[in-house]
């Protein structure tokens, strides 16, 4: 018997058309939704509109995993890179030390390193300021 639904050839790479049945399209895409986090429950007696938030949650799950590898790439760079200068620095130099404080990525971090800046700005000028007077006097 054919009931006429025939899913997507993406699904079953490599398999006829013909041998597909409805029953494997579905088991195929139980197996995706609840690969993806869905409860077997919300896939079975769920509202239509659950799987839409669930591929859209994955999505954005994807999008920070990619976020925080390429991070975490740059973490890795920054350390070669510093290690790199010290080894090649020329005599009696330090190299690039490495930086102190995470990467701010979120407002309130960006604001509390914009602080930090300001401070040690700040304390720089106090000193440069004693030695300027100690030099002087």
């Amino acid at each position: 018997m054919d009931d006429g639904v025939k899913p997507p050839s993406h699904y079953y790479p490599g398999m006829p058309e013909q041998e597909r049945s409805l029953g494997d399209f579905l088991d195929e895409l139980c197996a995706y939704y609840v690969a993806i986090g869905m409860p077997w429950q919300e896939i079975m007696y769920g509202e239509r509109a659950a799987f839409d938030d669930y591929e859209l949650a994955y999505e954005f799950k994807k999008v920070q995993e990619n976020q925080a590898l390429h991070l975490q790439g740059f973490y890795n760079y920054m350390a070669v890179s510093c290690s790199l200068s010290a080894a090649f620095a020329e005599k009696g130099k330090k190299g690039t030390p490495y930086p102190q404080y995470p990467i701010p990525i979120t407002e309130t971090e960006k604001k509390a390193e914009k602080e930090r800046n300001i401070m040690h700005t700040l304390e720089f000028v106090r000193n440069r300021k004693r030695e300027g007077g100690q030099n002087n006097g």
